[in-house]
């Protein structure tokens, strides 16, 4: 896969604002699809207790308070439930090909109320991105893999049934991208299929 190039760091950065007020300052965090590099991981390591990294691209690795896992070929996350205070997965949904099975698992990693927080390109998204792509203004390859991009209402219903309270659905970089913020609720395990709900 081809590096990332100016433009594309410059975007990341964007969905690292948009998220900031989420980073419990002292607590314990978990990055779904981190990436080869764990940017946002690295960018906020100080005001963390712990911090998970996960990616099928990365090495694993411990960096100070920093545990980067590769999980490629798993749809599991390899550590504790109910261990996390904040799960992010930025710019990663609309990659999926499964959703459910990773939000379960998000869900099984997450502490009672804790939050997790997601962005992810906008329908309206798509024709932008793929003619800036096109031009290589961004990662090609990127844009290429996305499986399907999310309306507020498909993110809210998804939430919902991977036991989450949507708290937050805001739209930012002109419409173009979006985050969600969901609260873990517990669940009764009788009559359930999920196994290891918080």
């Amino acid at each position: 896969m081809s590096e990332w190039n100016s433009i594309d760091k410059w975007i990341a950065r964007i969905r690292y604002k948009a998220i900031e007020a989420y980073i419990p300052g002292g607590g314990v965090i978990a990055d779904i699809g981190c990436g080869r590099e764990a940017a946002f991981l690295k960018y906020y390591s100080s005001s963390v207790l712990k911090g998970f990294g996960f990616d099928f691209r990365i090495e694993d690795q411990t960096i100070k308070n920093l545990t980067l896992i590769n999980n490629k070929g798993s749809d599991g996350l390899d550590i504790e439930s109910c261990c996390c205070d904040t799960v992010f997965m930025l710019a990663v949904l609309e990659h999926l090909d499964t959703t459910k099975v990773l939000l379960n698992e998000i869900h099984r990693i997450l502490k009672p109320g804790g939050k997790f927080c997601l962005t992810t390109p906008t329908p309206a998204a798509k024709p932008v991105l793929e003619c800036m792509a096109a031009l290589h203004i961004i990662n090609k390859e990127e844009i290429l893999e996305h499986k399907h991009y999310y309306s507020g209402q498909e993110i809210h219903t998804l939430m919902e049934d991977c036991g989450f309270a949507c708290d937050q659905y805001k739209k930012f970089c002109f419409g173009m991208n979006s985050m969600a913020v969901g609260t873990c609720i517990p669940l009764s395990t009788e009559g359930s299929d999920r196994g290891n709900i918080c």
